[in-house]
């Protein structure tokens, strides 16, 4: 008599085993195994014996393996992204027994990291997983079991190994603020112009939004490659503003700015900038224009820039002319001195309303005299100072000076004088007296009378009293 027996249900799956076989066999009983990869049941046939027939099932459960991935951050702390959670892409082995996913999500610092089933069949064979996404790591290391870190995002392990993946994270990032020494900024609306060029290690490529900015209204003007690995941009500041450069890609290997004041707009015309120091981390340079920065492998840097400038008064040039001429208007013919002749200016800077006084002497035979002054820019009154043996057509100019060292076009004032007296009384020239340090003589009111026309020569100049006609300015 024949039978059939079969056992159904078998495979109860649990965290740590898995039913990867059943055998059959027994007296009497055709012996018989599971093809199946996870069997669920087995059937078999046998006849009774007169002895009597048996059936024995056999099960055989077999360990999954486990591959652990840890994901650790080392560096600068203050660098490590807000984001702790890493993605791991999983590549099973050829040939492989499960359906693995091929996506785990891993969190930083968690030391029992995340764990892999890995199929009892697989356990032998090698699972490559890969880093996706390093949140801007500077480098990745992997290292599996008690082997050396390797640098790289992939690393392969078996059943029963941890394979740990390290991120290293450095920041660096400059702080750069534009001063100035005068007290009071004497032209606020003023943008100072600094240049900025980086050299990148192996010539590594950068684009503009590899450099990222932390200030509002602060923008890279002109980004441009230079030659491979140079590049090249420019940044506005006005006095008293600061921008940073943050998060300075670690291809880039050092930075050197400089300040281009002939690049900087809006500086009022009366005013010149001039370079007075540069300081890098409290370290001042006076006179120096530029700053660089070089960076060693794999560290965190953070400058602080400080350029200053002094914004030092303008000037130009101011030509004061006189003509003697013949008549009471400015065309008239020209006439020469018949001695030498001083005549006073007043000038007056009417932006500042500070006054100074210049002298213009004409040499005896000549009809003219010119003197050109160096003066702050700005726009001046010139008036002169009444002279009894001369009228001038005009007294009074105006003009406008300019920076530089050429006269502008309203930087020249020509005065028209014509003699209109003469005589002992009407005839006036200047003597210019210096007093030593040990200042006025002591008044003496003892002088002989016969001494007395001498000294009214000196303050009257009368050149039928006094025989060097020479005026000293």
């Amino acid at each position: 008599m024949k039978y059939t027996v079969e056992e159904t249900g078998a495979n109860n799956v649990n965290e740590d085993y898995v039913l990867t076989h059943i055998r059959a066999e027994g007296n009497g009983t055709e012996s018989r195994d599971s093809t199946e990869l996870r069997p669920e049941g087995l059937s078999t046939t046998g006849t009774i014996e007169k002895s009597g027939s048996t059936a024995d099932f056999v099960n055989t459960y077999s360990k999954y393996g486990y591959i652990t991935v840890i994901k650790e951050l080392a560096g600068d702390e203050t660098a490590y992204p807000d984001d702790k959670e890493f993605k791991f892409n999983i590549t099973p082995p050829g040939g492989s027994a499960g359906n693995y996913d091929t996506e785990i999500a891993v969190t930083a610092g968690d030391p029992s990291g995340v764990k892999l089933k890995v199929e009892p069949e697989d356990k032998d064979k090698a699972f490559t997983i890969t880093e996706a996404d390093t949140k801007g790591a500077w480098r990745t290391t992997a290292q599996v079991g008690t082997e050396a870190e390797k640098n790289g995002l992939s690393a392969s392990a078996k059943a029963g190994e941890t394979a740990t993946f390290k991120n290293y994270y450095y920041k660096r990032e400059i702080e750069l603020t534009k001063k100035l020494t005068n007290s009071e900024n004497p032209s606020p609306n003023a943008q100072y112009k600094f240049d900025v060029t980086l050299k990148t290690k192996n010539n590594t490529a950068l684009n503009e939004t590899d450099i990222p900015l932390r200030s509002d209204g602060h923008e890279l003007d002109g980004f441009s490659r230079l030659e491979d690995g140079t590049y090249f941009f420019s940044v506005m500041l006005k006095a008293d503003e600061t921008v940073k450069i943050v998060n300075i890609p670690k291809a880039v290997e050092g930075f050197v700015i400089t300040e281009d004041l002939a690049g900087s707009t809006g500086i009022d015309v009366k005013y010149r900038p001039e370079f007075y120091s540069s300081t890098l981390n409290e370290v001042e340079s006076v006179g120096a224009d530029k700053v660089s920065v070089t960076y060693k492998e794999d560290e965190s840097r953070s400058d602080a820039i400080i350029i200053t400038n002094r914004l030092a008064t303008a000037e130009g040039m101011l030509s004061i002319t006189k003509n003697l001429v013949k008549g009471s208007t400015a065309d008239s013919e020209p006439v020469k001195a018949k001695e030498n002749i001083t005549f006073t200016f007043k000038v007056t800077n009417t932006d500042t309303k500070e006054s100074f006084y210049v002298s213009v002497p004409v040499e005896k035979g000549s009809p003219n005299a010119t003197k050109v002054l160096k003066v702050p820019v700005g726009s001046y009154v010139i008036e002169e100072i009444p002279y009894l043996q001369y009228t001038a057509v005009d007294d009074t100019k105006e003009a406008s000076v300019v920076p530089g060292t050429e006269l502008g076009a309203d930087a020249k004032v020509e005065f028209h004088n014509y003699k209109s007296g003469e005589g002992y009384f009407t005839d006036v020239k200047v003597k210019v007296n210096t007093v030593d340090e040990g200042g006025f003589p002591t008044e003496n009111n003892s002088i002989p009378k016969r001494e007395a026309l001498p000294l009214a020569v000196l303050f009257t100049g009368s050149s039928k009293a006094e025989e060097d006609d020479s005026n000293e300015n």
